[in-house]
């Protein structure tokens, strides 16, 4: 498990929020995914604050955008968690043992999941 501090400014306070996150890089670029969206406060400040992002790893800062995926890219790249993490199909009810990875329906994925990446501005 890799983490990171993400530090995005509060919707209705203003105050700095700071919240430590998974995240995984695959090809260079920093992926992420927030459980139920509709609940996440810091989805929600990410959504009306998209400018006042910074992200941390290791003594390393920057400000970031985070470009959230829509349903298609969302399970295109949950697919890709689960080749190259497998245990992450459970999540779904999905046993990569028994299901094959291209017939198997991940369109539930987006209503509890959103996928994410991470770049440096």
């Amino acid at each position: 498990m890799k983490i990171y501090i993400l530090t995005v400014k509060g919707r209705k306070s203003g105050f700095i929020r700071k919240t430590p996150l998974e995240y995984d890089e695959i090809d260079g670029v920093l992926h992420g995914a927030v459980a139920n969206p509709r609940k996440s406060q810091w989805y929600k400040n990410i959504v009306a604050n998209p400018d006042d992002v910074w992200v941390q790893i290791g003594s390393r800062k920057f400000h970031a955008r985070i470009e959230f995926l829509d349903d298609a890219g969302t399970i295109e790249l949950m697919k890709l968690y689960v080749k190259i993490h497998p245990s992450y199909a459970n999540f779904l009810g999905w046993d990569p043992n028994l299901d094959d990875l291209e017939t198997a329906d991940f369109s539930p994925v987006p209503k509890v999941w959103r996928f994410y990446r991470i770049h440096e501005r």
